[in-house]
């Protein structure tokens, strides 16, 4: 029997890309939830939200305090509806909502705050938190990888603003088999949990633009360390170490 899965945040780049590798699997059915009533949450085995303020934050004139306000309403209300009928929610979230001296932008805020109301229902709520690093790669990729990569095989120059910054890079397709045939199996444990999902590699932006895309030479980056570095098992939160492509990415015509 086919899993069916409520996708709630339809149109922004984890949804394309999760959209285009589903035609492929036979074994999901993917179902958009539309708010306010969110009528079709009770046909779903799964509820993933990918949801983000981004499209909203682009709206002409919109009020910030608004928008923080509408998406934490609209998570509440789904997630009342959840605990009453008893089905795992996951909600995508970022690697920086776990570094304090992450940015403070509208975005981060509004993210730090739909995570923090889920963590309040924890105790009611199987599924959980999976905080992802830098995505990559599929349709609509917006990613310094994809940017430096075209470049690279068009012979472009590239103002690089930030040469030293260090990012772990983990492509979209690997992010969602993983999210698709790791965690929403059949029968999950009902609890809730954190995950932090990252290669445990770091490239410099610089070293993507300058020499990873060597054939003859595939960097493997720096291993790092995300549990020490981010006291994630003091905070109950799990590691989970997918593979790094990028230095064959790279390349890859």
């Amino acid at each position: 029997m086919a899993v069916r899965i409520g996708l709630l945040g339809d149109i922004g780049y984890i949804a394309k890309n999760l959209k285009s590798i589903f035609r492929n699997h036979q074994n999901f059915i993917l179902t958009t939830l539309e708010i306010p009533n969110f009528t079709e949450v009770k046909n779903c085995d799964f509820i993933l939200d990918v949801s983000g303020p981004n499209s909203q934050l682009k709206i002409k004139n919109a009020q910030k305090s608004w928008i923080e306000v509408h998406s934490l309403e609209k998570q509440k209300k789904l997630l009342e509806i959840v605990v009453q009928i008893k089905i795992p929610y996951y909600r995508i979230a970022s690697i920086y909502d776990l570094m304090p001296e992450h940015s403070e932008s509208h975005y981060s805020i509004i993210g730090k705050g739909l995570n923090q109301q889920l963590k309040a229902y924890k105790g009611d709520v199987a599924g959980g938190l999976v905080y992802c690093t830098n995505l990559y790669g599929g349709i609509d990729s917006l990613s310094i990888v994809d940017l430096i990569r075209d470049r690279n095989l068009d012979n472009l120059n590239l103002l690089i603003e930030n040469p030293t910054a260090n990012r772990d890079f983990l492509h979209i397709e690997t992010f969602l088999n993983f999210i698709m045939l790791d965690l929403m199996k059949p029968n999950p444990e009902p609890r809730f949990r954190e995950i932090l999902v990252a290669t445990g590699f770091q490239f410099s932006v610089g070293e993507l633009y300058g020499g990873v895309n060597s054939e003859t030479e595939s960097k493997v980056g720096i291993l790092t360390d995300w549990e020490a570095n981010l006291k994630l098992k003091e905070q109950g939160i799990d590691f989970i170490s997918l593979k790094s492509e990028l230095a064959e990415y790279m390349f890859k015509k």
